[in-house]
């Protein structure tokens, strides 16, 4: 499949992709409506530099789109129009709902449409730790050959399109509602750094917070399922709280058991904050 890629989108995870794509001996060109953007990461990566989408080399025949759910859809309708009708668009947008609704019907049958969701972010080194969530759109078994190559070795997962976004609903959405709420709060309080347990809990939030807003707002508020999963854990919290000591305190202990990692993170977080 080695050839000539396009990657749209030239924030964190395009230039990813794109640095990633060169390894794997592909020719790539990048495109952003930022041209300055764009321009600065194909410089940095020798990459070919687009200034208008339009102007890509018809005669490749791969395309990733890297600039989020909202903007997704649109642009593989439109691309499903310049690229040759037998050429892949892999999207790697974190809701797929919107994606699939946009493009029901409207996509020349040839054309392989790859949804995937790579489960990490621009500061991957080696894959074969990493998980990327395929959605399957028309022709699963083309498709998942798309993903599993151009993501190898990364484990490939496959979902619906109902399980993925119903699942990045409790693993993205509501993490980013909770430390988004929790931190202003904190502001209003004026207590921002107080304890220890606050400055662990800004150092994960720092991984949510410090991306493009855009990019936040469209996990939290384009996925259909974050209010059924904001609803379902605030009724837990609720329960949970009107337990007990006895009851948190077992809930507690089969976290550390169930979660793997707990203890080490525990270790290195804490020494990393008490000797800043």
């Amino acid at each position: 499949m080695a050839g000539s890629s396009l990657v749209v989108g030239a924030g964190p995870m395009g230039e990813w992709l794109a640095a990633h794509l060169r390894k794997k001996g592909e020719k790539v060109s990048i495109y952003d409506r930022n041209l300055y953007r764009a321009r600065k990461v194909a410089e940095s990566l020798k990459c070919n530099y687009l200034p208008r989408l339009d102007g890509f080399n018809t005669a490749a025949s791969k395309a990733f789109i890297a600039t989020g759910s909202e903007h997704a859809g649109p642009l593989i309708i439109r691309l499903s129009s310049i690229l040759p009708s037998d050429s892949a668009i892999i999207d790697i947008s974190s809701v797929k709902t919107p994606v699939l609704h946009q493009i029901r019907g409207k996509i020349p049958a040839k054309l392989t449409v790859a949804l995937a969701h790579p489960l990490f972010g621009p500061g991957a080194g080696k894959l074969s730790d990493k998980y990327v969530i395929f959605t399957p759109f028309r022709n699963t078994r083309r498709e998942y050959g798309v993903v599993a190559h151009f993501f190898r070795p990364a484990h490939i997962i496959t979902m619906s399109c109902r399980e993925h976004d119903k699942l990045m609903a409790y693993c993205m959405s509501i993490p980013r509602l909770f430390t988004l709420s929790i931190l202003r709060k904190w502001v209003v309080l004026d207590a921002v750094s107080l304890t220890t347990s606050q400055k662990a809990l800004a150092m994960a939030a720092s991984t949510m917070l410090i991306d493009n807003p855009k990019v936040f707002s469209e996990i939290v508020a384009l996925n259909p399922y974050t209010g059924s999963a904001l609803s379902d854990l605030v009724k837990e919290m609720l329960s949970l709280s009107k337990a007990g000591r006895r009851t948190i305190e077992k809930r507690v202990s089969e976290s550390l058991k169930k979660i793997p990692g707990l203890k080490k993170y525990y270790n290195e977080t804490y020494r990393f904050l008490e000797n800043r």
